[in-house]
């Protein structure tokens, strides 16, 4: 199954403690460096998602792996989609 959807929060739901809302468009400014970190962390996610689809964690945030992260950074969670469709 392939599937893409992208969820955000904006300063304002965040918060308000609002759930995010779904993106139409992901928009990425960052170093090469950081971008192939993030690459990086997409692989390993697919990874262990495709090893174990319905045990483990449910999702990953990329700035509990980052060592270069800041309190300024946004983070990027990746999660599977639904195992029902």
């Amino acid at each position: 199954m392939n599937l893409l959807k992208a969820y955000c929060h904006s300063a304002e739901t965040i918060e308000s403690g609002s759930a995010p809302i779904e993106c139409h468009e992901v928009s990425f400014q960052a170093s090469p460096t950081v971008l192939r970190e993030i690459a990086a962390f997409l692989l390993r996610c697919a990874d262990k998602f495709e090893e174990n689809p319905t045990r483990g964690a449910d999702h990953f945030h990329f700035l509990d792996e980052w060592k270069g992260k800041s309190e300024t950074f946004t983070d990027v969670i990746v999660f599977p989609p639904a195992l029902d469709g």
